[in-house]
């Protein structure tokens, strides 16, 4: 390889980088309060309500407040509904991911508290006589967490890694720092639920993985790097800086390792974070670059 285009390409990347992380520093929101209650059912799966308290810290940089993505445990998930009236629409983004457009724009100093609701599958282990939880609520990697609280329903559950209860509920709760887990851990008798089926309904997550050696792993790793930085600084699926630790958009897994889940993804660790994004994301005119023509084009 010519040693001045591998000069070349690493300060085009260390350019890059600058760009990126100088754009990422600004603090543009706070989460001042994430609830999540979980209501386990027959069949081991859940149905789980969100109700979030979101403010905005600066509308300048990235414009105003206009929609959010929350990362969700995996992509087996249905039913997904608005509960507050100040969401315009809300789906699943990107498997891993509840995209949810407000009605309204919000500018700085301003709050907007919404509520929505998922039915989420795949979230057991079964080890034994016992049907194991493990579940880490979406993170944040450039937003804290005023507080965060966990509900879960507490009939039958036979352990927990927290001692407080309030109204027949499990609660974990507590504050977040930027890129900070919850991490929430239950056990309950297999006898406790009707309609669990013997795989504990574990799903295969799918990786990418390619054996290049020498050069190649060279040239694999400063292609990405490139195509990183370009998606993050010109993609107008929105936000892409923002949106928590959990993937790209040109590599996706069901479950990465950042999880910890040690059998399967069915111990529903979120593989996904959560960001927003305003009108300067939008592209009225087409003249942003998007990741998929990007990739297409390589």
């Amino acid at each position: 390889m010519n040693k001045k285009f591998i000069i070349f390409i690493i300060v085009l990347i260390a350019i890059l980088a600058l760009i990126y992380f100088a754009g990422s520093s600004k603090e543009l929101d706070r989460i001042e309060n994430y609830t999540i209650t979980v209501t386990p059912q027959d069949d081991g799966t859940l149905n789980m309500i969100y109700d979030i308290k979101w403010k905005v810290l600066d509308s300048t940089t990235e414009g105003p407040l206009e929609w959010v993505q929350i990362g969700i445990p995996n992509e087996n998930v249905d039913n997904i509904t608005a509960l507050s009236n100040n969401i315009e629409s809300i789906e699943q983004y990107n498997s891993t991911y509840v995209k949810i457009v407000f009605k309204n724009s919000y500018e700085a100093n301003e709050v907007v508290n919404f509520r929505y609701k998922i039915h989420q599958k795949n979230m057991y282990t079964l080890e034994g006589s016992n049907c194991k939880y493990e579940f880490t609520p979406g993170w944040f990697k450039d937003i804290a967490v005023d507080n965060i609280s966990v509900k879960w329903k507490a009939n039958s559950v036979s352990s927990a890694n927290t001692e407080t209860r309030e109204n027949g509920f499990y609660v974990w709760q507590t504050s977040l720092k930027k890129n900070e887990k919850l991490k929430v851990e239950l056990e309950y008798p297999q006898e406790a639920f009707s309609g669990l089926t013997s795989s504990g309904e574990n799903y295969n997550s799918s990786n990418y993985t390619n054996n290049i050696n020498g050069f190649g792993i060279i040239g694999l790793l400063i292609v990405i790097a490139i195509i990183s930085a370009f998606i993050g600084m010109f993609s107008s699926d929105g936000y892409e800086r923002h949106r928590g630790y959990g993937g790209t958009s040109y590599y996706r897994s069901s479950c990465v390792s950042s999880c910890a889940c040690v059998n399967s993804c069915a111990c529903a660790c979120a593989c996904a974070g959560g960001g927003r994004a305003g009108c300067s994301k939008k592209d009225f005119y087409g003249t942003k670059l998007k990741s998929k023509d990007i990739l297409k084009k390589l």
